[in-house]
C-alpha cells in the first residue's frame, strides 16, 4: 500500500493514531482493507516499532482496528446496532442498515431430536431434525456463526434451501410456515475454537451468544438456534417505555 502525506506533530502514538483516523475518516482506509506493517509505519513516521505497536493495540483496543492473527491489522467493519424487538431474520436486519447479508455453509445433517430438543420443539425423543450450520457475513465481513435445529415435520424437504439465502423466507415460502412469536436470550460468553475459526478471531475473545425458540401462529416451536457473534461488531438496543 501507498504511502502518502507527512505525519503530523506531536507525539509518536499521537501521530500514529492522527495518521490512521484521517484516513478512515478520508475513507482512504475503508472496513476490511489491511494496514501496512509496523515496520512500514515505524519507516514513514519516524517511530519505533515498539510505539507503533503500542498505537495499533490501543486503536483495536478502541473499536478502529481488528488483529488478524498471523496477517497483522486492519480497518475494522462497522457495528450492527440490533434493537430487541420485532421478528427479524438475519438478512432482514442487514438489509435494513444498508449493509449486504451472506452466508457461507458450514455443515448440514439430518439426526434425532435428542431429550433437550425434543423437550424445546414438545416432540418424541428421536424425532427427525434438520440442523444447519452457517457463518453469516455482512459486507463481506465476519459477523456470526449460526447452528439451526428444523422439525422435518416442518420442513420435510430441506435439500431445497440454497444455504446463501435467507432461511426465514424459504421457510415461510417453500415449507408455508406462519411466523408467530420469538424467546430470545443473549449472554456474553468466550468463542470456543469451533466459533472462533469461521468468525476470524482467536479461541476465548468475548462473544455474544445468541439463542431464539421461534414459534408459529399456533404456538408449536419450529426453530431453536444458537448463535455466536463477535462483540466488536454488534451493539444491542433496548427502548424502555
Amino acid at each position: 500500500m501507498a504511502l502518502d502525506g507527512q505525519p503530523g506533530p506531536g507525539p509518536a502514538l499521537a501521530r500514529l493514531r492522527d495518521w490512521i483516523r484521517t484516513r478512515i475518516d478520508q475513507h482512504e482506509l475503508r472496513p476490511g482493507d489491511p494496514l501496512p506493517s509496523a515496520e512500514e509505519l515505524a519507516a514513514r513516521l519516524g517511530i519505533s516499532r515498539t510505539r507503533v505497536r503500542a498505537g495499533l493495540a490501543e486503536l483495536t483496543a478502541a473499536g478502529w482496528l481488528e488483529r488478524i492473527p498471523g496477517r497483522g491489522w486492519r480497518v475494522a467493519g462497522p457495528r450492527l446496532e440490533e434493537r430487541l424487538s420485532g421478528l427479524l431474520s438475519f438478512s432482514e436486519a442487514l438489509l435494513l442498515r444498508g449493509m449486504a447479508p451472506g452466508a457461507r455453509l458450514l455443515g448440514q445433517r439430518i439426526a434425532e431430536a435428542d431429550p433437550q430438543l425434543a423437550a424445546i420443539f414438545k416432540q418424541p425423543v428421536s424425532s427427525p431434525v434438520w440442523i444447519l450450520r452457517r457463518l453469516r457475513t455482512g459486507d463481506g465481513l465476519p459477523l456470526a456463526v449460526e447452528e439451526t435445529v428444523i422439525p422435518l415435520n416442518f420442513c420435510p424437504d430441506p435439500a431445497r434451501f440454497d444455504p446463501g439465502g435467507s432461511l426465514y423466507r424459504f421457510l415461510r415460502e417453500n415449507c408455508g410456515v406462519p411466523f408467530g412469536k420469538a424467546t430470545q436470550t443473549l449472554e456474553a460468553a468466550r468463542a470456543p475454537a469451533a466459533v472462533a475459526g469461521p468468525l476470524e478471531i482467536r479461541p476465548g475473545v468475548p462473544v455474544f451468544r445468541l439463542t431464539r425458540t421461534t414459534r408459529d401462529l399456533l404456538c408449536r416451536p419450529f426453530e431453536y438456534t444458537v448463535a455466536w457473534l463477535r462483540a466488536d461488531r454488534y451493539r444491542f438496543v433496548v427502548e424502555l417505555t
